[in-house]
């Protein structure tokens, strides 16, 4: 099951409400353009800038295109990245517009599948009136709890110890994907498909590579590094791509959409000698020569597991348990690819991971509030000692920045393991609870959470 269309076009209605300017980005076949064509139905001027016959007449005269954008409708200008040249003139309007204190508001919404950095520019007129959010492939919380974010579960003041239903996770790995994946008996064709498709119109068009055959080859060097630090200089010489090539061929995939990159916990965040530094400053620095790839200090991830099975050459089944590697490889994935695609629509939000003296943590979230949720993820049905010593060692080394700890599993059992410390099992995200626990008299009140849990067993 994709993630709900009609959930993202009363998201993206409601945003469009606060700010002027709305930037969506997202991979090819997300359902970008069914979602823009539906937002506020009558209210939209929809344009999809892709149209050969419309990208000449912008060619001609971009100034005139740009004045022909109405204020009593929502304008929607897909595929941006086919026409930046209006971007200078959509700029220069509103600068006007500012000018003259008009009243009158141009609301806009683009829609993209490249990380374009051109769009900065109206950042610099609009500053709180323009809003950017990324549109991932479906979420399994959302299919099996609709309009649903985990992290309002996993941020919640109570967390309920019990058994929970157990589930097909092999199934529900399949489920959270691209919405047109589902018309496909054979995953493969698809996923060729997809590959042509961002090759042909993405990869050739907007970032001119040489070779963009080679990326998929890239790709699938990634896949193998899932869960690891990244060997970029290993990896340049496996593709045969040169220093000064291979950075352009890696950006071209992480600015797609495709994968994602997380970083390691700054060291400002808990090392004392560093926290006089504003914990939330984030550098933003471009990397552009492979010799800054050298610094093993981030790990790669596949927005979906199934693309990612689909590199290793694998399928999602009950088999692919025998082959312990690539199935801690695809598990581990799919949680972080839900913590990435829950987070995205959390403002302030940043994932890590953190390797440091022996303690290693898969995803460390924060917030702009600092609270940090750290997580161990384990493809087993059980869970060390040595697991919940990391999390105390990492409640010390954070202090008052540190919230709460989990540890994901493959058990069916939510269980307290120390202070602010819990294993739970992957479907504890949506699943209904199935067995509560006795608990003490001191937490025997009763959460709206717990009443709707009550009312889901009664029935």
């Amino acid at each position: 099951m994709a993630r709900d269309q009609g959930y993202l076009v009363s998201y993206i209605s409601k945003l469009t409400e606060y700010c002027d300017v709305l930037v969506l980005k997202g991979c090819y076949l997300i359902g970008i353009d069914e979602i823009t064509r539906n937002v506020n139905n009558a209210n939209v001027n929809y344009v999809n800038l892709a149209s050969p016959v419309i990208n000449a007449d912008i060619k001609d005269d971009p100034e005139g295109f740009v004045n022909s954008l109405t204020v009593d409708k929502i304008n929607v200008l897909n595929n941006i990245q086919y026409a930046p040249e209006i971007i200078r003139f959509i700029r220069a309007r509103y600068a006007h517009i500012k000018q003259i204190h008009s009243v009158e508001r141009l609301k806009i919404i683009f829609s993209t599948c490249a990380e374009i950095h051109y769009l900065d520019v109206l950042q610099e007129i609009l500053q709180e009136k323009m809003f950017e959010t990324k549109l991932y492939p479906g979420s399994a919380a959302e299919a099996k709890n609709y309009n649903s974010n985990i992290l309002d579960k996993l941020y919640s003041p109570k967390i309920r110890e019990g058994l929970y239903e157990s589930f097909d996770l092999y199934q529900i790995i399949k489920e959270s994907s691209f919405p047109d994946l589902m018309h496909y008996a054979n995953h493969t064709d698809f996923f060729d498909m997809l590959m042509n498709i961002i090759i042909s119109e993405n990869f050739s068009f907007l970032y001119k590579l040489n070779s963009p055959s080679k990326t998929v080859r890239l790709m699938q060097s990634l896949a193998k590094y899932v869960g690891r630090t990244v060997n970029h200089r290993r990896i340049c010489q496996e593709i045969r791509l040169d220093d000064v090539t291979y950075p352009a061929y890696y950006h071209a995939i992480v600015n797609s959409f495709i994968g994602f990159e997380m970083s390691s916990l700054p060291e400002r965040l808990y090392k004392a000698d560093k926290k006089n530094i504003e914990i939330w400053e984030i550098d933003n620095t471009e990397e552009n020569k492979i010799i800054n790839f050298q610094v093993h200090d981030k790990k790669f991830y596949f927005i979906d597991s199934n693309l990612l099975a689909y590199l290793l050459k694998t399928d999602i089944n009950p088999k692919l348990y025998g082959n312990f590697v690539q199935f801690n490889q695809i598990f581990q994935n799919f949680v972080i690819a839900e913590l990435v695609k829950n987070t995205s629509s959390y403002v302030g939000s940043h994932l890590y991971y953190l390797q440091d003296n022996n303690l290693n943590f898969d995803v460390i979230m924060t917030r702009e509030d600092s609270n940090c949720l750290a997580f161990k993820i384990r493809s087993t049905d059980s869970y060390t000692q040595k697991d919940i010593d990391d999390f105390a060692k990492l409640k010390e080394m954070l202090d008052e920045h540190y919230y709460r700890g989990y540890l994901v599993y493959l058990g069916t059992e939510v269980k307290k393991l120390s202070d602010d410390v819990y294993a739970i099992p992957l479907n504890y995200l949506w699943s209904s609870i199935k067995t509560v626990y006795e608990t003490s008299p001191e937490n025997t009140d009763n959460t709206d959470e717990d009443a709707e849990t009550e009312e889901q067993i009664s029935a």
